[in-house]
Parts: C-alpha cells; structure tokens; sequence
C-alpha cells in the first residue's frame, strides 16, 4: 500500500537541516552563483527522494533503493517535474529558473540539452529556496515534483504493497 506522499512536513519548529548554519535572506540568496545553488538543489531533491523511497519501501536492497532514486534523480525527470511547478513560480523563482536553465553548463550523455538546461533551472530554484529559508515553499514544490513524477510510475508502487 502506498503511503502518503506529503511525507515531510515543515512547522516552524521544525525545518530542513541548515548546513551552513545560518540562513541568507532573499538578497543574499540571489547573488550566489547559479550553478552553487543549482548544486544545492540538486543535493536536496536526490537527499528527499533517497528519504521518501527508503521510508515507503519495503525493498531495502541498496542497488534496488538506487535504482528507484535514479527513475526520479535525472535530468529529465527533472525537466519533467518543472512543467508540474512552471505555472506556479513566483516572480522571483522564475527569475533564479530563468538564470539557472541559461547558465553555461554541459549536459550529461543521458539527457539532450534542452531537459538539461530545464533541469539546473528547477535545481538553482530548489538551492535558492533552502539557502533562502523558505522551507515550507520548497517542501510544497518537492511534494508536487514526487508527485508528478510518480503518476506515470504507478506500476512501482504496487509492487512496493
């Protein structure tokens, strides 16, 4: 049986382990460079699934556990996860997508470079709203991201239940 996908939830006593910390206001957030806070976003949507799929699953075979995280850590489930928050950017996020899919970056040999560029947008948002502190927004965009991807991927969840 699947288990609530809203898993983590923030309260304000309760937020994502601040690595650095301290956390930065918007301001400082943007001037980081773009490709630092893609960096970040990156670490924190593979740190989230990696969680969400150790916590769900019954499989506890580390190659299994991988390769699960990999159907939903990659460049084009990435781009895929940004159609189902594009709309719903805010002024700002959109600015930080906009500077992380143009950035100079070279794709890898699974993705063409048009997800990939679509991919390091989502991530510089993902970094820029946990160094930002925005916790509770990006754990909104993290639920919807797992979500989205999981519709097409109902097949894994009943063999998990």
């Amino acid at each position: 049986m699947q288990k609530e996908l809203d898993m983590f939830e923030v309260s304000d006593n309760n937020i994502i382990i601040d690595m650095f910390g301290r956390r930065m206001d918007e301001m400082q957030a943007r001037q980081i460079n773009i490709l630092t806070l893609a960096y970040l976003g990156d670490c924190i949507h593979d740190l989230y699934v990696r969680s969400h799929i150790c916590s769900c699953g019954k499989d506890k075979r580390i190659n299994s556990i991988h390769k699960q995280v990999v159907e939903f850590v990659n460049a084009n489930a990435q781009a895929d996860c940004l159609d189902a928050v594009y709309n719903e950017l805010s002024d700002i996020e959109m600015s930080v997508y906009k500077r992380g899919r143009n950035s100079k970056s070279m794709p890898t040999k699974n993705t063409d470079k048009l997800h990939y560029n679509k991919a390091t947008g989502l991530e510089a948002v993902l970094g820029y709203l946990y160094v930002s502190g925005q916790d509770k927004r990006l754990l909104y965009i993290l639920n919807k991201c797992y979500k989205h991807i999981n519709e097409g991927r109902k097949e894994f969840w009943d063999k998990q239940g």
